[in-house]
């Protein structure tokens, strides 16, 4: 019977039932792009948290070297430790968001909150060894959240997602302007004889090197810290919600049962791609077999699928792409404060806050404009036009003269350049291939290798020749991102856009990489579409 005919006879009490299904399929649709666009101001509140906790330590960087009695080079090392930190938050990270894919976001919740105690303990750190412990965890903190928190933007917006990579990560650096917000109120004037101690005679000798000649800067960091840790168990405890109010009890109660019916629902109707791993594990597996094993044996074969010649080509380039791109802006990030003191420019304090807080302020605002321009220009020329623009803006801190107006120019335009091309390069290489939890591992080891032996290169070659090291450590980076761009540009072209091969792509299955959907989504769906294939 057609369909036509039951509206023209009078609908039965069954067919009833799969036309008022299907309105409710209708309205469930309407209220899904409300949903993913608070669950995605949640995701650019957890950056704007990453952004904080891990650049107010620019600004306070010779407030630690004062505080743990260290030189550039050795500050440089705890630095690189934190983000080797963050290469083993990666591992566990990057599995964890394949094993849980419903629960990224309380996993997001989890790292955080560990981000928030050892923002809490740096203040207390009175010597190099502390201090280093301390930053190890906190980039393990950071590895953890990043391979969590992109693929599960990248599953709610599927091929929408360049511009929403890129308000979520111009949240990054709302945090680094919050940053030197934070931080300059508590400076310690050391003209002020209520503030002079011998700290600053101290800090003089440990940080000014060659021919520095400045102020020394510190900051009482208790105020400071503590309000960053603050902020991040806010976020924290938002991310508890992000799925719905409940959906933690539905999750601890209800949820095998759940995944097991709608598996077999969506196998009837071949109408929904369950994309949770352990959907696969529970049909998959016999009784002799745990979920966990059985998931590893499967996360296994699938790597063994995804490692192709070009594929590979691919992970090397992303690999050797962001060490790039993320070393120089740890270095650009960590240093430039130091460098604006100290280096030739010889800034005072004030100019050098301004300076800080407005690099982190056009951060932010270009992953914005990013954003928009990803909807007029394709992404490959976008990236291409970014990673240009950055090569020049680097040479010009070289070669500009040696003055205030000149310094905040060179640093505007870098920031602009430089700070897309994260996201850009996450929504290029999405275009051809899925942002899974190994990719996101791959471009976290690319991440965490580049901030980890760049920092440590910086503090040892700023130590050793002074700051005039700054520039051209920036500069040589930048020339590794354009060849590295290009090649990884050349390679994807190959392989082809994914979306286009699949025309029939619907945005709102892709919501199922969360909790929400994956609990929420109604068995009625599936109802209608077997109905509707039987009218």
């Amino acid at each position: 019977m057609k369909a036509e005919d039951l509206r023209g006879e009078g609908v039965t009490s069954d067919s009833g039932i799969v036309f008022a299904k299907a309105d409710e399929s209708t309205q469930r649709k309407e209220s899904s792009l409300r949903t993913r666009v608070l669950q995605t101001a949640v995701l650019i509140f957890s950056w704007i948290c990453l952004g904080l906790y891990n650049e107010i330590l620019g600004p306070t960087l010779p407030t630690l070297m004062d505080t743990t009695g260290s030189n550039y080079e050795e500050v440089g090392r705890a630095l690189s430790v934190r983000s080797i930190g963050l290469l083993c938050g990666s591992l566990i990270g990057g599995w964890a968001a394949d094993m849980w894919v419903s629960k990224r976001a309380y996993l997001l919740a989890l790292s955080l909150s560990v981000g928030a105690l050892t923002t809490f303990l740096i203040p207390w750190c009175t010597n190099l060894s502390s201090l280093t412990t301390v930053l190890y965890v906190a980039g393990c903190s950071h590895g953890f959240l990043t391979t969590n928190g992109n693929p599960l933007l990248a599953s709610i917006w599927g091929p929408r997602a360049a511009g929403p990579f890129s308000l979520m990560h111009a949240g990054y650096g709302v945090g680094g302007a919050i940053a030197p917000l934070l931080t300059a109120p508590f400076t310690k004037n050391k003209t002020g004889p209520e503030n002079l101690t011998e700290n600053y005679s101290d800090l003089t000798s440990s940080i000014l090197t060659k021919d520095n000649t400045t102020d020394s800067v510190i900051i009482d960091p208790v105020f400071p810290y503590s309000s960053a840790g603050g902020i991040l168990l806010v976020c924290a405890f938002c991310l508890l919600f992000f799925n719905g109010v409940g959906c933690l009890r539905k999750i601890c109660t209800c949820g095998p049962k759940i995944k097991t019916r709608h598996r077999l629902n969506t196998q009837a109707s071949g109408e929904i791609r369950v994309l949770d791993p352990m959907e696969d594990v529970q049909t998959a597996t016999g009784p002799e077999n745990t979920p966990s094993v059985a998931f590893f044996q499967q996360w296994l074969q699938k790597l063994r699928g995804e490692f192709t010649k070009r594929m590979i080509s691919v992970y090397v380039c992303t690999f050797v792409m962001y060490f790039a791109i993320v070393g120089n802006e740890r270095v650009f990030g960590k240093f430039v404060f130091t460098y604006a003191l100290y280096g030739p420019v010889k800034m005072n304090a004030k100019s050098s806050y301004m300076m800080n807080l407005m690099y982190w302020l056009v951060f932010g605002g270009a992953r914005v404009v990013n954003c928009l321009a990803s909807l007029l220009i394709s992404p490959r020329w976008l990236l291409g036009l970014l990673v240009v623009g950055t090569l020049l803006a680097s040479v010009g801190l070289i070669i500009i003269p040696s003055t205030v107006a000149w310094f905040y120019v060179v640093t505007f335009f870098f920031g602009f350049f430089k700070s897309p091309l994260f996201p850009s390069t996450l929504s290029v290489i999405n275009r051809s291939c899925e942002i899974t939890g190994l990719l996101v591992l791959i471009v976290n080891l690319g991440q965490a290798s580049g901030a980890s032996l760049l920092q440590y290169v910086a503090g040892y070659l700023i130590q050793r020749y002074g700051q005039i090291a700054f520039p051209y450590l920036v500069c040589a980076t930048a020339c590794v991102v354009v060849l590295t761009a290009m090649l990884l540009i050349l390679l994807l072209r190959t392989i082809g856009d994914r979306f286009e091969a699949n025309g029939n792509f619907d945005i709102n299955h892709h919501a199922e990489d969360s909790a929400h959907a994956n609990l929420d989504k109604p068995d009625n769906y599936n109802l209608f579409a077997k109905e509707k294939t039987k009218i």
